[in-house]
């Protein structure tokens, strides 16, 4: 990624994160901790949001449900276009 963004540096990357699965939910980190990253790099990091949920938003042990992918929807439209607060 860092290459690539050397490359094309008006394109800003992001490394987005996989959902924790339904075993970490009450310590993501455990599953992908974006503070032990050796780069710079811009995260969407939707494990962290995952902390505490319920399990009924899964679909399975892995698969999160619609409500868990609206609010990463809302973290990505807040990264690539902030909404203007009225």
């Amino acid at each position: 990624m860092q290459d690539f963004g050397r490359h094309y540096p008006d394109i800003k990357l992001f490394l987005i994160s996989h959902p924790s699965t339904t075993d970490h939910l009450d310590d993501p980190v455990l599953h992908f901790d974006a503070t032990t990253l050796k780069c710079e790099i811009n995260v969407l990091d939707r494990t962290i949001v995952n902390k505490k949920v319920p399990v009924d938003w899964y679909f399975d042990t892995q698969h999160v449900l619609s409500i868990m992918n609206e609010e990463y929807n809302h973290q990505l439209v807040e990264n690539i276009c902030p909404l203007k607060g009225g």
